[in-house]
C-alpha cells in the first residue's frame, strides 16, 4: 500500500500529473464502455439521455467558435502567425461541423446522412491540419505589415460562412448535394485526423520540455484527449448511442481544453501579468514616500557630513593665514579674506624674512573650492621655505622665488588646466625698498602715497604658474620701489574689482577711496572699501582677498 500512495503521489503531483490523470481517466472510461456495451446502451435509454450526445455536439462547435475568437483577438494584438493559422483553421471546422449539426438536426431529408457525416470528418480534418500547421511555427513569428491585411480575412471567414448557413436554413433549401463519397472515405479522413493530432502532440510535447509552459501542458490534454475520441469513432465505426455519447464527450472536453489553453496564453496570462505590475506599482507609490524619507534623511546626514568635513578643511586653511593686523617695526598691515565658498583659490601670506626684510605675496588659483584650497596648500609650502636661509634667499629675490615655484610646480602631477597668477613682494624696512615680481598677475598692486600721487606696481611682466616647463621657460624679473612714510599699497586678488562675477568695487573707485582716506586711520579706510562689499557666504562668484600695507 505504501508503494502504491507513493506511485500514486508521484504520477498526481509531477509535472505531468493532469495529464497522465486526464488520460488514465478517459482511457479508462472508453475501456468500459467496450466491455460493458449493451449493459451501459440499456442504461442510457432508460435514463432518457440518448439526446445528450446531440447537446455536446453544439457545445463543442460553440468552443470552437470561442477558439476563433480568442485567436483573432491574439491576432489584433499581436499579429502571430500560429493564431492567424489557428483562426483560420478553426473557423473553417466550425462552419463544416455545423453544417453537419444543422442539416441533420433540422432538415433532415434534404441531405443524406452519410454526405453530412464525410462534413463532419472534414472539420475535424481541417481542424487537425490547422493544429500540426500552426504548432510546427514558433510563437515569436510574427507577421509583416504588409500581410496585415490577412487578418481581416481570418477575422471574417467565419463569420461569413456562419452568415449563409443561417440564410440557408431560413429559406429551407439544403446546402450542400454532395454524393456519397463512401465510408472508405469517411474512415481514411478519421485515421488521417487521428495522426495529425498525435503529430500535434509530439510538436507540443517537444516545445513544453523547452518552454515549460504551463499552457502548453494544457494544450497537450487537449489534443490527448481528441486522439482517443478519434480512437473512440475508429473503434464503435458503427453508429450506436454509446459511442455517439462518449465521442461527442470527449470531443467536447479535448476542445475545452484547447480553448482554456489558448485563453490562457492570450488574456489570463497578460492580465495576470499586467495585475502583478498594477500590484508592484501600487505597493512602490505606497513605500514611495517611505523610501524617499529614507534617502532624504542619508542624503542629509551625508551632506552634514561633508560639509563638516568642508568646515575642518576650511579652519585648516585659514588658520594659515596671517593675522589680520599686523605691525613690523611700524609697517602696518590689514587683510580681508571672502570665499565665495566654504575654500577658497585664494591665498597671501605676510612674514619676516629676517630683522630687516618683510615677505609677502598674494596668489588667485584658477577655479574655486576643494581643488583650488588644495592647490593654494601646495603655494604655501614652495614659496614660503621652512629653511631660514633659503627664505631669506628667496624672499629677497622675488624673481628666483617664482622660477624656483614654476620649476616645483611642472614637477609635480597636476591636471594640465590648473593654473595661478601671484605677486611676491620683499620690504626692508631700514632702506624703505620695496622689491617685486609678478607671476602673470592681472590685477596689479595700487602704491597710493602720501601726497596723493598713485602708480601701479606693473613694471615686472611675469608668467603665470601654469604646466608649460615642456614648451616654454618663462622669465623672471624684479622691481623695485622707494617707499616713504605714509605712502600705502593695496595688494589684492581679482575678486574685488570684478563686477561681472562680484556687486564689488569698481577700479575708479579703488582709486578714489585710496587717495580721499590718505589720511585718515588704516581703520578707516578698510572699512570704507568693505562698505562696498558683499560679504557673506554664497553671494559672490569669485573669492575676495587683499591686504594694505601701510609705510
Amino acid at each position: 500500500m505504501r508503494f502504491i500512495r507513493k506511485l500514486y503521489e508521484e504520477i498526481v503531483y509531477s509535472e505531468y500529473g493532469e495529464l497522465v490523470v486526464t488520460t488514465i481517466v478517459v482511457t479508462t472510461l472508453f475501456l468500459i464502455a467496450y466491455i460493458f456495451e449493451v449493459p451501459m446502451l440499456l442504461l442510457l435509454e432508460n435514463t432518457g439521455l440518448v439526446n445528450l450526445p446531440f447537446v455536446f455536439e453544439f457545445a463543442t462547435i460553440m468552443v470552437i467558435i470561442l477558439i476563433v475568437s480568442i485567436c483573432s483577438r491574439a491576432v489584433r494584438k499581436n499579429y502571430s502567425i500560429r493564431m492567424v493559422i489557428y483562426a483560420f483553421f478553426f473557423a473553417i471546422s466550425a462552419g463544416l461541423l455545423f453544417v453537419a449539426f444543422a442539416q441533420v438536426h433540422w432538415f433532415t431529408g434534404h441531405v443524406s446522412y452519410d454526405s453530412l457525416t464525410i462534413f463532419s470528418s472534414v472539420g475535424k480534418l481541417v481542424a487537425a491540419f490547422g493544429l500540426v500547421i500552426g504548432s510546427s511555427l514558433p510563437l515569436v513569428n510574427k507577421l509583416r505589415n504588409s500581410r496585415k491585411g490577412l487578418i481581416k480575412i481570418v477575422i471574417l471567414t467565419f463569420w461569413l460562412m456562419f452568415a449563409i448557413i443561417i440564410l440557408t436554413i431560413n429559406k429551407r433549401v439544403p446546402l450542400y448535394t454532395l454524393p456519397l463519397l463512401g465510408a472508405r472515405w469517411q474512415i481514411l479522413f478519421e485515421y488521417l485526423t487521428a495522426v495529425l493530432l498525435i503529430i500535434t502532440f509530439a510538436i507540443h510535447f517537444r516545445n513544453y520540455s523547452q518552454e515549460k509552459n504551463k499552457f502548453i501542458l494544457k494544450f497537450m490534454n487537449g489534443v490527448a484527449i481528441l486522439i482517443i475520441a478519434q480512437v473512440v469513432r475508429l473503434t464503435f465505426i458503427r453508429y450506436t448511442y454509446l459511442y455517439h455519447f462518449i465521442y461527442s464527450f470527449y470531443m467536447f472536453v479535448g476542445y475545452y481544453y484547447i480553448y482554456i489553453a489558448l485563453f490562457g496564453y492570450n488574456i489570463e496570462s497578460p492580465v495576470e501579468e499586467l495585475i502583478n505590475e498594477e500590484k508592484q506599482i501600487k505597493l512602490y507609490a505606497e513605500n514611495l514616500e517611505v523610501i524617499v524619507d529614507r534617502r532624504t534623511t542619508e542624503m542629509k546626514n551625508n551632506n552634514m557630513r561633508l560639509i563638516q568635513e568642508i568646515e575642518y578643511a576650511k579652519s585648516i586653511q585659514q588658520s594659515l593665514l596671517p593675522p589680520r593686523r599686523l605691525n613690523f617695526n611700524k609697517v602696518v598691515f590689514t587683510s580681508e579674506y571672502y570665499p565665495c565658498e566654504r575654500l577658497s583659490g585664494d591665498f597671501f601670506d605676510i612674514y619676516r624674512l629676517d630683522d630687516d626684510n618683510i615677505g609677502m605675496y598674494v596668489l588667485d588659483v584658477s577655479g574655486h573650492g576643494v581643488s583650488a584650497a588644495l592647490m593654494t596648500m601646495f603655494c604655501n609650502n614652495f614659496i614660503k621655505s621652512s629653511e631660514k636661509l633659503i627664505m631669506k634667499y628667496r624672499g629677497l629675490k622675488p624673481h628666483r622665488n617664482l622660477k624656483h615655484f614654476y620649476e616645483e610646480f611642472n614637477k609635480m602631477n597636476f591636471p594640465d588646466e590648473m593654473y595661478m597668477v601671484m605677486f611676491f613682494a620683499s620690504y626692508n624696512i631700514d632702506t624703505k625698498l620695496l622689491t617685486y615680481s609678478s607671476g602673470g598677475i592681472n590685477c596689479y598692486p595700487l602704491l597710493m602715497r602720501k601726497d596723493g600721487t598713485k602708480e601701479y606696481l606693473d613694471k615686472s611682466q611675469g608668467f603665470p604658474i601654469c604646466k608649460m616647463s615642456d614648451f616654454f621657460t618663462p622669465t623672471y624679473t624684479s622691481e623695485t620701489t622707494l617707499l616713504e612714510k605714509g605712502d600705502r599699497i593695496i595688494f589684492y586678488t581679482d575678486g574685488l574689482i570684478d563686477n561681472l562675477k562680484n556687486d564689488t568695487i569698481s577700479q575708479e573707485t579703488l582709486e578714489e577711496v585710496m587717495y580721499n582716506y590718505r589720511d585718515l586711520s588704516l581703520k578707516s579706510l578698510n572699512n570704507k572699501i568693505k562698505s562696498y562689499l558683499l560679504t557673506e557666504d554664497g553671494q559672490n562668484e569669485d573669492d575676495i582677498t587683499y591686504f594694505i600695507m601701510e609705510i
